[in-house]
């Protein structure tokens, strides 16, 4: 098996599990691992154990569009996270640009134009998917 059909299939098995991951470069090599968060400030264990989270359940559509996404995107050697949330998947690229899928529509953040990398990478599967929103940057 060659390093790209690992790295699918290890995104396809995440997938089926409800994890988000990130996908980096080390040596040109795509490497998965978890996704690490930032955070501000130390939070103990023991302040997070009264906050209830929601399991995230992807539906088939959506586990789709994301596999095939990510297959563009490590064919063109693109660093990239995705995360799972309640009611929309995140796929980020840094923190001014970022993609979200809600079933049935797309917003696209930083991006001024389809033509613009990565973004020029996967747009007509994002086309076929449903509605594209452009979000405007704060000004």
């Amino acid at each position: 098996m060659t390093v790209k059909t690992e790295i699918i299939s290890e995104i396809e098995k995440r997938l089926n599990e409800n994890k988000g991951f990130e996908i980096v470069y080390e040596d040109n090599r795509p490497t998965i691992r978890d996704v690490k968060g930032i955070t501000k400030s130390k939070i103990s264990k023991k302040e997070i154990k009264g906050i209830r989270r929601k399991k995230t359940k992807l539906k088939k559509d959506i586990k789709e569009l994301i596999l095939n996404i990510s297959r563009k995107l490590v064919d063109h050697g693109v660093e990239f996270k995705v995360l799972l949330w309640p009611k929309v998947v995140e796929i980020r690229f840094d923190l001014d640009h970022f993609i979200s899928v809600y079933e049935g529509e797309v917003k696209i953040a930083g991006f001024i134009s389809s033509e613009e990398k990565p973004l020029s990478y996967i747009f007509d599967i994002l086309k076929n998917y449903g509605k594209i929103v452009f979000l405007k940057p704060l000004k």
